[in-house]
C-alpha cells in the first residue's frame, strides 16, 4: 500500500489554518476519501518521519516505526495494523511459508492525506482483518527519502539480494540432490554388483557341490566295481578250485575245445570224455564268462545254444560230443 504523492506540506506555524479548498478538492479526487466525515482527524501532516533518521538495525527501526505509528495514528482506540517488524528477507520467507503475498505499506508523514488514510482506512476493522488474514504487511517510511524511486531501489535491492540468496540456496539444493542421486546410483550399482557376486558365489557353491556329489558317486561306483571285481575274482578262484585238472595231450579219450571269446580272443582247453558238460560251463565261468551273462553256441549249422541243447549233467561221451569242437561265447 503506497501512499501517493500529495500537496506541499503545511508548516507547523500554520497548523490551525484551514486547508486550501483547491488542495482539499485535489485530495478528494486522488484518494477518494470524504474528508467532511472526518472532522476529528488532524489534516495537517506530522513532519517527523516514522523511521529514525539514522539506524543500523533494520528490525529495531521497524519496531520504532510500529511504536511511532501506534502513538500517532491509533489515538481513538483503534487497533494498530499487523506490521511485520523483522527484515524483508524474513518477511519473504514467511510469505512463502504461509503462502501469502507481501503488502508494502509506505508512509510519508509530510503528506496531507496520511492522517486521514491511517485513521479512516487503516483504522477500519474489516481492512485490518483482511490484511491480517491475507497479507504479510511490511512497513517502510519514505518521508526522508530522496525519491520514491530510491526507496523502491532499496527495497528491490533487498529483494534481489534475497533472490540471489535463494538462487544460491537452490544451487546448493540442486548440488545436494545431484550428490544424493549419485549416491543412490552408486548404492544401486553396489547392490547390483553385490547381488551378482552373491549369485556368482552361490553358483560356484552349487557347481562345487555338484562336482563333490559327482566325485562321491564316481568313488562309490569305483568302490562298487572293485567290490564286484573282487567278488568275481573270488568266485572264479573258487570255481577253478573245483575244476578237474586239465588232461595232458597224451591222455586217451580226451577232446579239444576252442573257445572264441568276445573282442577276438581265444582259449584252448582239453576235457576228458567222462567229464560232464557242466565242467565246460564252470571252466568258462572261472575265466570270467558266467552263464548268466553270456551265451555259449556250438559249431553246428545252425549253431545251437549249449545251455539249451545239452543236459549239463551228461558226460561228453554220453552227449556224443565231437573230439574237436568250437564254442562261440557271446555277451547277452
Amino acid at each position: 500500500m503506497n501512499i501517493g504523492s500529495s500537496p506541499e506540506p503545511v508548516s507547523e506555524d500554520s497548523e490551525d489554518e484551514p486547508v486550501d479548498s483547491d488542495d482539499e478538492e485535489e485530495y478528494q479526487n486522488d484518494d477518494l476519501i470524504d474528508i467532511s466525515d472526518c472532522d476529528h482527524v488532524r489534516t495537517s501532516p506530522a513532519t517527523l518521519a516514522l523511521f529514525p533518521q539514522e539506524f543500523e538495525d533494520v528490525e529495531e527501526a521497524l519496531r520504532f516505526f510500529a511504536e511511532n505509528y501506534e502513538q500517532k495514528y491509533c489515538t481513538h482506540g483503534n487497533a494498530p495494523p499487523p506490521f511485520f517488524t523483522e527484515n524483508l528477507k524474513n518477511a519473504m520467507d514467511l510469505a512463502r511459508r504461509v503462502n501469502k503475498p507481501i503488502a508494502l505499506f509506505l508512509t510519508n508523514t509530510k503528506s496531507v492525506g496520511m492522517n486521514i488514510f491511517c485513521d479512516q482506512v487503516m483504522g477500519d476493522p474489516s481492512v485490518l482483518d483482511t490484511l491480517t488474514e491475507n497479507y504479510v504487511l511490511f512497513p517502510y517510511d519514505v518521508t526522508e527519502s530522496d525519491s520514491p524511486d530510491s526507496t523502491l531501489a532499496k527495497l528491490y535491492g533487498a529483494v534481489e539480494e534475497h533472490r540471489i540468496g535463494n538462487r544460491e540456496q537452490d544451487e546448493i539444493l540442486r548440488e545436494r540432490r545431484e550428490r544424493e542421486e549419485i549416491r543412490r546410483l552408486q548404492e544401486e550399482a553396489y547392490q547390483e554388483s553385490l547381488a551378482a557376486d552373491i549369485a556368482k558365489i552361490e553358483k560356484m557353491k552349487q557347481e562345487e557341490e555338484a562336482k563333490r556329489q559327482e566325485e562321491a558317486k564316481r568313488q562309490q561306483d569305483m568302490e562298487e566295481e572293485l567290490r564286484l571285481m573282487a567278488e568275481e575274482s573270488q568266485r572264479q578262484k573258487s570255481l577253478q578250485a573245483t575244476l578237474p585238472t586239465e588232461p595232458s595231450p597224451q591222455d586217451p579219450n580226451i577232446l579239444h575245445v576252442k573257445f572264441r571269446l568276445p573282442e577276438g580272443k581265444q582259449l584252448l582247453r582239453r576235457f576228458r570224455q567222462v567229464e560232464t558238460i557242466q565242467v565246460l560251463v564252470n571252466y568258462l565261468s572261472s575265466q570270467g564268462f558266467p552263464a548268466d551273462k553270456f551265451k555259449f553256441f556250438n559249431s553246428d549249422f545252425p549253431k545251437k545254444n549249449v545251455m539249451e541243447k545239452f543236459a549239463l549233467e551228461n558226460s561228453f561221451g554220453d552227449a556224443k560230443w565231437p573230439a574237436r569242437e568250437q564254442i562261440f561265447v557271446e555277451e547277452m
